[in-house]
């Protein structure tokens, strides 16, 4: 059972990396396109995605890096018990990628959520204080980093990471899961 979803999750991988490589996709609301572009040289691509239950008993996390290949580098999903709302999440997740990231010895990382929310609160912490622990880690993480773009993408480019956390809201272990 455990290989067939490896290989499934490597089939939507793959499709999706097609989906982002041949289309483009419309940003809402400035309507601009976006195309799937590989990192520059010498960065990394981490996806990251956070999932709730809106009873708020448990939330699941993932984060996906890549290369400039599209190959993955690590995978991470992890599931957390009693999280407060989808946007606090969904900086979880970023905040736990940055931190594994980082301990990885990675310096140049592009970190991409779809969540517009959580980019805006990192670029205006101000603007979003319920979250402000959290945002004031993700700002000192920052500092670890060489290199470090957090942006949004959006959710159809982010099918596979989607996938990890809306399984790993499940999990009934809260053991961090890494693979790489």
């Amino acid at each position: 059972m455990m290989v067939n979803r490896a290989r499934e999750d490597t089939e939507e991988w793959k499709k999706g990396l097609r989906l982002e490589e041949n289309s483009t996709i419309a940003n809402q609301p400035h309507n601009k396109l976006t195309k799937w572009q590989s990192p520059t040289s010498g960065s990394l691509k981490c996806n990251v995605d956070g999932g709730w239950r809106k009873d708020g008993t448990q939330s699941g996390l993932g984060w996906i890096l890549r290369d400039k290949k599209g190959m993955v580098r690590w995978l991470g999903a992890k599931s957390c018990p009693h999280v407060r709302s989808v946007i606090e999440t969904e900086a979880g997740g970023l905040r736990w990628a940055m931190i594994m990231i980082s301990s990885f010895g990675y310096s140049s990382v592009i970190f991409k959520t779809d969540s517009r929310s959580l980019v805006n609160a990192v670029h205006h912490p101000e603007d979003m204080l319920q979250l402000n622990p959290i945002i004031q880690d993700i700002i000192h993480l920052i500092n670890l980093f060489d290199e470090v773009k957090i942006i949004f993408n959006p959710r159809e480019c982010n099918s596979v990471t989607d996938r990890i956390t809306r399984e790993t809201i499940f999990h009934e272990s809260f053991a961090p899961k890494l693979y790489s």
